[in-house]
Formats: C-alpha cells, sequence, structure tokens
C-alpha cells in the first residue's frame, strides 16, 4: 500500500528543515544523508576557489596549486602557488568555505604584484606547512631550491617573512637567504611533532636534511655535518643512506620516533630513527627500508613503484604508500620503525587488482591522505577519477573503497563515481584537522576545491 497523505506530509517537514540547513552551510542536500567519511563539495561558489572566478569564487595568487595546508586551530588556510609564486593565505569559515584575506595579508609573492606582500625565495613552491604552535609557515620550493620561512599571526592569519638570512635557506644563495646542505628540489617538508625539528625531501639531492627549529621565531639551523644530512650518495658531508633516489615525500609517527621518506626512483621508503637532537638514523639491513622487490637491501614489499607519497596512521600501527596504479598498506613495528607488508589483498588496493583490493580510484596515485581519526583514506589520482575515498580497518589496517558514489569522483561522471568541480588534475589533497572538511589542490582546474566530510 501507498504511503498515506499524512504520512507523506511528515515526510515533507522532515525534508525542508534538512534542505535549509543543507543550504545554510552550502551542502547538497544529499550531505545531510552521507556515509562515514563521505565527501560532498559545499554549494555554488563556496565549494572552490579560481584563478578565473565563474561558479567558484575568485582567488589571487593560486595558479596551479600544489598543495594546501591547514592551521591547527582551523581557522586558516595556506595555498602553495607554482604558477604565481606565491603563498595564499585563507580565513576558513561555516562549513569549511575558504574566504582569502583581503589586500596584503590575502597572499605573499616572490617580487610581489597582484597586490600581494613581497616575499623572497617563493619560485615554485611545492608544499606549505604550518608548526605545531601555529606561530611559523614554511614553504619548500623544488625548482629554487630554497626552504621559505614566515611568521604567522595566529588571529589574523597574514604572513610575515622573516628579515635577511632567517627568511630563507638556499641551497645556491642568492635573495639574501642562508645557505643549506642538500635541498636541491626541495620537494617535501615536515615539522615534527614536537615542533623541534623540520625535516626537508629532496628530488635532486636524494636526501633528508635535518634543521632544528627556533622556538622564539620559528628560524632554522642545519644540524652541523653528518647530522645535517641523509643522502644516497653521502657527499656533501651527509651521512650515507639507502632508497633515498628521488626522495619526495616524508612523514613522521605521531610519537616523533620515526621519519619516512618516500622515494620515487627507489620505489621504496627509507626509515630513520629520531635521535634526541633530530639526527637521523638507519638502521642497516631489512630494518632500515621496504622497497619493491627488495632493492637496496630493504625488505621486500609490493606496489611500490613510483612513489610519491607516505603517511603514517594517527595509532602508528601502520603507514601507507601512494604510488603508481596502487597504494600499500604496510604494518609498522612502533618500537623500531621497522615496516612489513601483509600478503594478498590486505597488503595493497589497486585499480588492477595485482592481488590487491580493486579500487576504481587507485589509479596514478599522486596523493594519500588520513583523516584525523585514521578511520578513512582519500587519495587523489591522475585520469577521470580523480579522487578516492576508502574506510580503513583500525585493527588489520586494510583499506576499502566507499561502496557507489561515495567511493570517488572525478570532473566526469565515469565508473559510477560522483562528479565534482574544479578537481581536474589534483596533486594533492588535505583534511582539517577538525576532520570536518578535505580540501584539493587541482592544477589543471586552477582551484581548491572545498568537501564537507561526514564524520
Amino acid at each position: 500500500m501507498g504511503a498515506s497523505r499524512s504520512d507523506r506530509s511528515r515526510g515533507r517537514r522532515w525534508v525542508a528543515p534538512l534542505t535549509v540547513l543543507a543550504a545554510l552551510v552550502g551542502l547538497a542536500p544529499e550531505a545531510a544523508m552521507a556515509a562515514p567519511g563521505e565527501l560532498t563539495q559545499l554549494s555554488g561558489p563556496l565549494g572552490c576557489v579560481s584563478v578565473s572566478g565563474g561558479q567558484c569564487a575568485r582567488g589571487r595568487a593560486i595558479g596551479e596549486p600544489f598543495d594546501v595546508a591547514v592551521s591547527p586551530d582551523g581557522r586558516h588556510a595556506y595555498v602553495a602557488s607554482v604558477k604565481h609564486n606565491a603563498i595564499a593565505a585563507f580565513a576558513r569559515g561555516r562549513g569549511g568555505a575558504l574566504r582569502q584575506l583581503r589586500g596584503t595579508r590575502g597572499c605573499i609573492r616572490h617580487r610581489g604584484g597582484l597586490g600581494c606582500a613581497r616575499g623572497r625565495a617563493l619560485a615554485d613552491p611545492w608544499q606549505v606547512r604550518v608548526s605545531p604552535d601555529g606561530r611559523n609557515v614554511y614553504a619548500a620550493s623544488r625548482t629554487s631550491h630554497v626552504l621559505a620561512v614566515f611568521r604567522r599571526d595566529r588571529r589574523s592569519g597574514a604572513l610575515r617573512q622573516l628579515p635577511g638570512a632567517a627568511g630563507c635557506l638556499s641551497q645556491f644563495g642568492g635573495s639574501g637567504c642562508g645557505r643549506a646542505r642538500a635541498i636541491a628540489g626541495a620537494a617535501a617538508i615536515r615539522v615534527s611533532p614536537d615542533g623541534a625539528n623540520v625535516y626537508v625531501a629532496s628530488v635532486g639531492s636524494d636526501a633528508v636534511a635535518v634543521f632544528r627549529r627556533r622556538p622564539s621565531n620559528g628560524a632554522l639551523e642545519q644540524l652541523p655535518g653528518a647530522s645535517g644530512c641523509v643522502s644516497r650518495a653521502g657527499g656533501g658531508g651527509c651521512a650515507r643512506g639507502r632508497a633515498l633516489d628521488n626522495a619526495i615525500d616524508a612523514a613522521l609517527s605521531r610519537d616523533g620516533r620515526h621519519v619516512y621518506i618516500a622515494s620515487a626512483r627507489s620505489n621504496g621508503i627509507a626509515i630513520f630513527s629520531r635521535g634526541p637532537d633530530g639526527a637521523l638514523v638507519q638502521a642497516p639491513g631489512p630494518e632500515g627500508c621496504i622497497s619493491q622487490a627488495g632493492e637496496d637491501g630493504c625488505a621486500s614489499g609490493r606496489t611500490l613503484r613510483e612513489l610519491l607519497s607516505v603517511v603514517v596512521s594517527p595509532d602508528g600501527n601502520h603507514v601507507y604508500a601512494g604510488a603508481a596504479g596502487a597504494v600499500g598498506v604496510l604494518r609498522r613495528d612502533p618500537a623500531t620503525g621497522s615496516l612489513v607488508q601483509p600478503a594478498g589483498a590486505l597488503g595493497c588496493v589497486s585499480e588492477a587488482a595485482q592481488g590487491c583490493e580493486r579500487a576504481r580510484s587507485a589509479h596514478d596515485v599522486t596523493w594519500i591522505a588520513l583523516s584525523p581519526s585514521g578511520a578513512h583514506l582519500y587519495l587523489a589520482s591522475f585520469g577521470r577519477v580523480t579522487m578516492g575515498a576508502f574506510s580503513r580497518s583500525l585493527g588489520s589496517g586494510a583499506l576499502d573503497e566507499l561502496a557507489g558514489r561515495a567511493g570517488c569522483a572525478g570532473p566526469v561522471s565515469y565508473l559510477g563515481c560522483r562528479r565534482a568541480r574544479s578537481v581536474r588534475n589534483i596533486l594533492s589533497l588535505t583534511v582539517s584537522p577538525d576532520g570536518r572538511n578535505l580540501y584539493t589542490a587541482s592544477t589543471g582546474s586552477n582551484a581548491v576545491a572545498v568537501f564537507r566530510r561526514a564524520r
């Protein structure tokens, strides 16, 4: 029997408030019924910020965005723009929407322009990170081989570059910067959980560089001698390490005891213990690294070719590796930091299976990120499907792609995935510290897209 008029009337009374509530926070009505971990793009101009505007809000100095960082207090977001040689600053508002700060507070750019404050050593910034205390922002520039250092106003979100040599470090000098070793092709920058150290993975130096962070102003000082860097060749005064060819990403365990470096040409992850001063020590043999088929004397793994991204789960029990066509699942020993990949489908997800759990979105994976609780993993990939969402088993660490439209998205409808705006060629994605939002940096769309995350 069909629903009575009174039943239908009660249904309308509930649907209307849900629709109004969704509109108030910029969500589509379906977001109110989303499954845990599902992503729903904010509606209209709240759902994206782009150079050209159009259906998105318009932003300055965000051409070819490579990375987005959200401050620990959740109040501000920072976007690294390769095309405009800049870091753009946004306030994070209701529902997670981004509003660019006004005037020169809204961006800091190499040599100024576009209404931005004038900065140094900001050519082609690849990654941007905020310190755990929220006082500083750091940017790594791959093609200019520099690190830029900023003081952050925690109230307004505005950035001010430190003066003189404290404001930037360079492999080759210039721009009034201080000198640093093993940062040629600086690709990834990470601040330790205790805020005492900064680590930089460098594709040109095939290395990880180690810096001491000054609490008073956030300035960086490289550790002396071999404590200051570990490289594949061991030159330039660095210690020698394994699985560091084309070091492109870095991750630290939440307890701060271990550092993991993903290396694209080594097809593996270098594993380091972190000493009292922040110096890194790599264990000999399989405990010191894991690679495809055990190259470099490492532990043997699968689906680790052309690694681009690495993350450690919040509980410290697993490490995840984003590679060409797959995400590897690795068990972590919390005491030694060593990694082992489970056999079969528990050890990986892949578009092409390869003995892994099959996933529509795991094609040419460029980035992976975990939710703050560790219950969900998200990936970015190139192709018609550019985003994937997975539930994570807190016990085994295994990944399971969410069903139907909840599990994937792209700029076109494909493989039953949800369609999203401004998500072509995503290079990175970021989950906010409160777990409420996910932000994507899309070079193909010249935009940052904003999603609400169901919890």
